[in-house]
């Protein structure tokens, strides 16, 4: 049967012609994407360009396959094979597998163009085990999925209401059906957010955006979760459509509980980039947030002697943080920790629980007498700083663990007639003893230097990166870097060399003795999330580390890292234009 489903395959008009054109389409995008790629030299943003395809792909294989099967419906085969044993099953599993060629044909010309280039531009090896995890979700099971729903229907449905469903669902896990649940949430306080995403993340989001070279292409567990969760709900159907008896009774049973598991592990969700207009995606949630509720601001009677921290990094971020406290008894206890982390229990070196209060990103702890240490458990995640089974971005600047005292982290307010939508990077804290431990994430780089699996040092932050990263040393320099990242991205010594003439230069301006030397610090590269998304800038100096945008020039990064060093941190927007309008008109 398999035979004759391949020459009805290339008989068959309506269906092989438009497979011949979307291969030769597909074709055609790669070279030209090829082209591009030999002007920008930018690898890892011509398997990104690729994900664009994987929406087109993915209509076609649900026409095809409903027209494949639709024929087959019809062409009166399906009496004459009831006799046969499993005849049924047999006469539509050939035309099923001649689709799930063509959709794994389609992910080997991608998965061999991105291999290829790759090659050609002597990427490291997490690129080729990136692209193929990318590859094989956005192309392979993606399509495999496609193709088995549109099967389903052609066995369910007559033409009409067939592709009315299919126009239905290419239109609503297109971006374009964004306008939809974006009508209803902001105008009616009605959210389908989470209903369009159960269809729209089966295909690559954020494929026009930016990439985050630390990040790189969306793979998220999570999205493994979806797609498969539909994958086995649909054989669950076509087995329950096809089979009878006691086989199908076992598949049946095996599907549904695959899907079952699916959806268990598809509702942990995950900490992940979202570029959607969703109210929980990286650009609405905080602005929204912070526009309806007001900062505080107010130093600490006491400090963070040390903090033994434990970590962990699953589908967000777990924490157990003990902290050693110095300063006169209070009555009370105020940290900052995100509001996206919610407190499980807050106790004393005892182990006994202590109340306490949580309002936004303010935690307050009432001592039951004498406090010298207290542990704070919570979980979560922010829509911004990822810390999910992809990658981990949590800044020293950012309070993803607790700060002593009440501490603005975001410029926009209520009644704020500026309206500057970023994170201040708060490096202006007192420096603490650090003993951190963390389990879980993906090729993890931490800003203390690692001991017996431990971090270990004294700074007024730790930063902990995961994802696309390496740490290397260039010369006297100590760096973490993304390898994939563009090449007028990529650091080399003579570059950095540059960089210090140029803080040199610019401290001997401002009638400063020169202090600020890079190889003290750990350098890590700037990622498009901190840089743009959450507003932190060019530059963000800790008193051991820094975050800096690799390749920028010289003498414009050099001033950012100067002020950073020596100017107060600037707590509101006003502040900040004031700022900005002394630099335009010293240029």
């Amino acid at each position: 049967m398999l035979r004759t489903s391949w020459r009805n395959f290339l008989r068959t008009k309506r269906i092989f012609f438009p497979a011949l054109a979307a291969a030769a389409g597909l074709t055609g995008y790669i070279l030209y994407q090829g082209i591009q790629f030999g002007l920008h030299k930018n690898v890892l943003g011509f398997a990104g360009e690729l994900q664009q395809a994987c929406a087109p792909l993915f209509l076609l294989e649900l026409y095809l396959s409903y027209e494949f099967l639709h024929a087959v419906r019809h062409s009166g085969l399906e009496e004459a094979v009831s006799a046969i044993p499993q005849g049924k099953p047999r006469l539509y599993a050939a035309p099923l597998a001649v689709l799930l060629c063509l959709a794994a044909v389609f992910f080997l010309v991608t998965e061999t163009a991105c291999a290829l280039l790759g090659l050609v531009a002597q990427a490291p090896g997490m690129y080729f085990s990136h692209t193929l995890a990318v590859n094989t979700l956005n192309t392979l099971a993606a399509g495999a999925l496609a193709v088995l729903t549109g099967g389903l229907l052609a066995l369910c449905c007559k033409r009409l209401p067939a592709y009315g469903l299919l126009a239905l669902l290419g239109f609503w896990m297109l971006p374009a059906s964004d306008l939809v649940p974006g009508i209803l949430n902001d105008s009616y306080h009605i959210n389908i957010w989470p209903a369009k995403a159960l269809f729209s993340w089966v295909l690559p989001p954020n494929t026009t955006w930016s990439i985050d070279y630390q990040y790189g292409i969306s793979c998220e567990a999570w999205r493994w979760d979806l797609v498969g969760l539909w994958l086995f709900l649909v054989l669950t159907a076509l087995v329950w459509r096809l089979l009878r008896g006691k086989g199908r009774r076992i598949a049946g049973s095996v599907c549904l509980a695959c899907s079952a598991g699916c959806l268990v592990l598809f509702a942990q969700g995950d900490s992940l980039i979202d570029l959607t207009l969703s109210p929980t995606s990286v650009f609405r949630a905080d602005a929204a947030y912070y526009f309806q509720n007001s900062p505080r601001e107010e130093e600490p009677s006491f400090r963070v002697a040390s903090y033994q921290m434990d970590l962990r990094i699953r589908r967000g971020l777990l924490g157990k943080v003990t902290m050693e406290l110095e300063g006169p008894p209070l009555s009370q206890y105020p940290f900052t920790l995100y509001h996206g982390y919610q407190v499980a229990k807050v106790t004393d070196e005892t182990g006994d629980a202590l109340p306490f209060t949580r309002e936004g990103d303010y935690l307050t702890v009432t001592p039951q007498g004498e406090l010298s240490s207290l542990t704070v458990e919570y979980a979560g995640s922010s829509p911004m700083f990822y810390s999910g089974s992809q990658g981990v971005c949590l800044p020293g600047c950012f309070p993803y663990y607790p700060w002593a005292g009440y501490r603005k982290i975001f410029y926009a307010e209520p009644d704020d007639g500026i309206g500057l939508s970023s994170f201040i990077p708060r490096t202006d804290l007192p420096q603490s003893d650090f003993t951190v431990t963390v389990t879980g994430g993906k090729n993890l780089q931490a800003s203390l230097p690692e001991v017996d699996g431990t971090y270990q040092g004294t700074a007024n932050g730790f930063s902990l990166m995961g994802g696309l990263l390496e740490s290397e040393e260039s010369g006297p320099y100590r760096l973490v870097t993304s390898p994939l990242a563009p090449p007028w991205c990529q650091v080399t010594e003579e570059w950095l060399d540059q960089l210090q003439a140029a803080i040199t230069q610019e401290e001997k301006k401002r009638g400063l003795s020169p202090a600020i030397q890079l190889s003290d610090y750990v350098l890590f590269q700037n990622n498009e999330t901190l840089l743009n998304r959450a507003g932190y800038g060019l530059a963000i100096c800790f008193s051991d580390h820094m975050f800096l945008q690799m390749g920028w020039k010289a003498e414009g990064l050099a001033e950012k890292i100067v002020a950073q060093y020596y100017d107060p941190v600037l707590l509101s927007a006003e502040e900040v234009q004031a700022e900005l309008e002394r630099q335009a008109m010293g240029a």
